[in-house]
């Protein structure tokens, strides 16, 4: 998309934007993410409820605070740890204020092919995960 044309790249690009080369970089590396995974750069890692996210895990295993690295409920952001989108759709403090208009909408599945649904959920409301497991 990108690739193909030769005006559209990081110095052409700031040099019709009047922008610097940095910032165009960063926005063309998250339009590379997914959206579940661009980051919320102002908050810290900290936005995301530990308590919350570790009491869901508990039937499973105990959380760390490293796991939420590893399950992209944080990244590293300029040398720091911020949340995800996705983290804070689900776990975060201030899902409501950031994103007020999303939804979580979880499915459950028979088997590992994904064909046939058992059951459905969706959260409208700022309870994030919780709200859509208590359906």
């Amino acid at each position: 998309m990108l690739a193909g044309n030769p005006e559209l790249n990081m110095a052409g690009i700031a040099n019709i934007k009047g922008v610097s080369r940095a910032r165009v970089t960063q926005v063309m590396n998250l339009l590379r993410l997914p959206k579940r995974l661009q980051t919320v750069p102002g908050l810290g890692s900290e936005a995301i409820d530990f308590r919350v996210a570790s009491e869901l895990f508990a039937p499973s295993r105990t959380l760390t605070a490293g796991d939420l690295e590893s399950l992209h409920l944080v990244v590293r952001h300029q040398r720091r740890l911020v949340p995800t989108n996705g983290g804070v759709l689900l776990f975060g403090t201030q899902r409501g204020t950031l994103f007020p208009d999303a939804w979580i909408q979880v499915g459950r599945f028979e088997g590992t092919t994904r064909t046939r649904i058992l059951d459905t959920r969706k959260s409208m409301s700022t309870g994030g995960v919780r709200e859509a497991e208590r359906g």
